[in-house]
């Protein structure tokens, strides 16, 4: 089982490191990706292995140490993200009289043979620059 853990929690920092490189292959551009899901696997691997940990080979401690250490990697990446950091941007107040912009997107099939509708609901939106 301790061994399980170790290539997991080994494969898990590998994925978490790999994406520092300035590699252009996309298996190694596509780790950029599962951050949440890398982050969540890894903190269940470090917290279950470390509760269950009572000493053990200076390669368990330095792969939880590497662990410990894309979990941080991670968590840098994901917090911007989250509700827990700063805003970058501040929320517009309504009626500021500031120029705006409103939007109607529409993904439109080709075989659509019902121009009418879509007319009908940009109307009813009515997108404006003002």
């Amino acid at each position: 089982m301790n061994l399980v853990v170790l290539i997991l929690a080994a494969l898990v920092a590998l994925a978490s490191f790999a994406p520092l490189g300035r590699h252009d292959a996309w298996g190694v551009r596509s780790l950029d990706f599962p951050r949440l899901p890398l982050f969540v696997v890894g903190l269940v691997l470090l917290v279950g292995y470390g509760l269950a940990w009572g000493g053990g080979s200076w390669l368990e401690a330095v792969t939880l140490g590497a662990l410990a250490v894309a979990l941080l990697l991670q968590a840098y990446r994901i917090l911007p993200f989250t509700p827990l950091w700063r805003k970058q941007v501040l929320t517009a107040a309504p009626g500021t009289g500031a120029p705006s912009l409103s939007l109607v997107v529409a993904n439109v099939l080709m075989s659509n043979r019902e121009a009418g509708r879509l007319v009908e609901i940009v109307r009813e939106w009515a997108p404006t620059w003002s």
